[in-house]
Parts: structure tokens; sequence; C-alpha cells
């Protein structure tokens, strides 16, 4: 396991997405687009996504999932807290909201499945809030963990504590549990 070294998180190495763009003053000294501009080059995970300039590390515009990485908490076994996507944002404007809803059902079903908790920070408050009252986006996300859940567990060794016996139809009024959401504020 690759631990944090951020206090409040336990792993911070997952990154289904890749790239991010400034949305305000907030964003002059990002970390993560310094450490995107550092591994940049030719070969290297954020080639494309950002570049090194004479005014500092800048983010390209190119927003991506990398759908490579993007069932990797499935396979943690040891529950642990997650700062999903520490290098980019979930609710970035270049990303397809179902695409996301298929990540947040990757995390839905590795806390029924292993316990993890999520930690989703954004800067795009608004953007997250259409989307997390959007019932269509629910049925994307609540069908992506049914999948996962179904694909990971023993139809013939059902216990009360299955996954499949705690998975929720999740909603607007029913959030699911292990995802924390939260908004990078500044001002």
């Amino acid at each position: 396991m690759t631990a944090s070294k951020i206090e409040w998180t336990d792993r911070s190495d997952w990154n289904p997405i890749r790239g991010c763009t400034r949305v305000s003053q907030g964003c002059t000294h990002c970390y993560a687009e310094s450490i995107a501009a550092r591994f940049s080059a030719a070969g290297q995970p954020f080639h494309g996504f950002a570049r090194r300039t004479s005014q500092g590390p800048r983010w390209t515009g190119k927003v991506n999932v990398i759908w490579e990485r993007a069932f990797l908490p499935l396979t943690w076994r040891k529950p642990v807290k997650i700062f999903a996507s520490s290098t980019s944002d979930f609710f970035h404007e270049a990303l397809n909201p179902f695409d996301v809803a298929s990540l947040f059902g990757v995390m839905i079903a590795a806390h029924h499945l292993r316990g993890h908790t999520f930690q989703v920070l954004t800067k795009r408050p608004e953007r997250m809030a259409e989307w997390l009252n959007n019932p269509d986006w629910w049925e994307a996300v609540n069908a992506e963990a049914r999948a996962h859940v179904m694909e990971r567990t023993d139809p013939l060794n059902r216990r009360s504590d299955d996954a499949r016996a705690t998975l929720s139809d999740y909603r607007p009024d029913n959030p699911p549990p292990g995802i924390w959401l939260g908004c990078s504020m500044e001002d």
C-alpha cells in the first residue's frame, strides 16, 4: 500500500482522472498542477495533461478518465480512507457526468465490498450539486455499483453482512455511505 503524507487520509494514490484547469485565484499555487508538471515528460503519467513553463507549472486543459486506474480500490483488501483523484476534479467541465457516475459506482461498491471511505474534493460545487440532484445520474451510479458488487460476491454464499444485502438504491435524499464530499474554498 502507498501510504499518504496527507494527515487526514490513508491513501492519495487513486487518481482515475488526470488533468484540470484553474477556476479561480485559489488555483494559483495548486499542488496538483505542480505534481502533474513534474511528471509531464514523454512516457510519464501526466504527459499531455500539464507542462512546465517559464511562468511555472500549467495545466494544458486536457482532462480524461484513466480507465485502467478506475477499478483499483476494488482490489485493495484493507479498509482505508482514500483521497479520490487528489490531482484532478471529479466535477470538471470536460468530464462526462456518466463517466463520473461510473467512478461513483466503483466507490460505492468498494465501500460495500472492502469498507473503504472516499474523500472527494471539488472547486466546482455548482456542478457537483447539479449531478447529485439528477435522478438519471443516480440511476447510472446505482447500476455500476450493483454490477461490481454482483461480479465480486459468491452467489451461493449469502450472509447477512454480504455486500448485496447492504447495497441500496442511492439518490439525493438517500446518499451512499463511505463517500465524503467537500469543496475547496477560498476568501
